[in-house]
């Protein structure tokens, strides 16, 4: 939800300093607040612990860029309906029953008939809001293996923190 929230506000802003900004802008302020209140030892991080680390950031990065260009391309709901993909794939391979496949199913029917392909399509802003779907699909994998990693909420505040330092030429 608050992920959404974010993409909403943070849209507002796409004309004055464009996606690359809002997600530069984001991931600063998520710094800001994970930073002071996980302290990840970032000097005793382990090899085993930054790779990891390394991913969800570049990750975050990516997710975050794709999205927010894809609801400039392509509108927020569409964008982010597209986006949602991401975690159904996680939990649809998590998944044991056949109605599980059903629901999936007639979910990927419904996300057809939203996005309405046509010859005036934005196939590109569809394609970049499905690699942020695949963006948080590894997202919630990484951040499980980084989480038995790193205690709390240093996963995120250490790969937040790392993202955001590569936005800040932007």
């Amino acid at each position: 939800m608050s992920k959404q929230t974010g993409a909403a506000i943070g849209a507002h802003a796409f004309p004055i300093i464009g996606p690359a900004g809002v997600v530069a802008v984001r991931q600063l302020v998520a710094a800001a607040v994970l930073l002071p209140v996980a302290r990840p030892p970032f000097h005793r991080m382990t090899r085993h612990q930054w790779w990891p680390t390394l991913l969800l950031a570049a990750v975050f990065a990516t997710m975050n860029l794709t999205l927010y260009t894809a609801i400039d391309r392509i509108g927020l709901s569409l964008a982010v309906t597209l986006e949602f993909l991401g975690p159904l794939a996680v939990a649809l391979a998590g998944s044991r029953t056949r109605m599980d496949v059903l629901i999936a199913a007639g979910a990927a029917i419904g996300v057809w008939v939203l996005i309405q392909p046509g010859p005036t399509s934005d196939w590109l802003g569809f394609a970049l809001a499905l690699v942020a779907a695949a963006c948080w699909a590894s997202y919630i994998v990484l951040n499980r293996l980084l989480g038995s990693r790193l205690p709390g909420l240093q996963a995120p505040a250490a790969a937040t923190s790392v993202s955001a330092l590569a936005y800040l030429p932007v």
